[in-house]
């Protein structure tokens, strides 16, 4: 059988660490004894690969990639919240909007269709 697979699959998401060509810390910069804000090159950013497949193993085509999820969390809260990314804006995701603390951050795919994949491993930024 040739053709697209089965769309209504669920989509694999690879595990955060094989996604995240991981993070690179920075933290405030002093100058002349006063704190200067963060530009956004200071700044961690996330970076993952598209998945390639579906949870039961078949081919997932990166046109039917919607949107990413970018899930983030303060370590000490229960509760997530979540930043809709265009598939567009590519796979990279700065980390510009956070004040400091410590977080945890995980990624999920969002097909044409709505379905969204299993979040991937979460991995923890502490910005200064």
């Amino acid at each position: 059988m040739t053709g697209r697979p089965d769309r209504s699959s669920a989509m694999r998401f690879i595990s955060l660490c094989a996604l995240l060509p991981l993070l690179m810390s920075s933290g405030c910069q002093e100058v002349s004894g006063t704190s200067q804000p963060l530009t956004t090159s200071d700044r961690p950013t996330l970076r993952w690969e598209a998945p390639a497949t579906r949870e039961d193993g078949s081919r997932l085509y990166s046109s039917d990639i919607k949107e990413y999820r970018i899930y983030y969390r303060l370590r000490h809260h229960d509760t997530f919240k979540a930043i809709p990314l265009p598939v567009e804006k590519g796979t990279a995701f700065t980390l510009t909007r956070f004040k400091p603390g410590a977080y945890e951050f995980s990624v999920t795919a969002v097909d044409d269709q709505g379905r969204e994949s299993r979040r991937s491993d979460g991995v923890a930024v502490d910005l200064i």
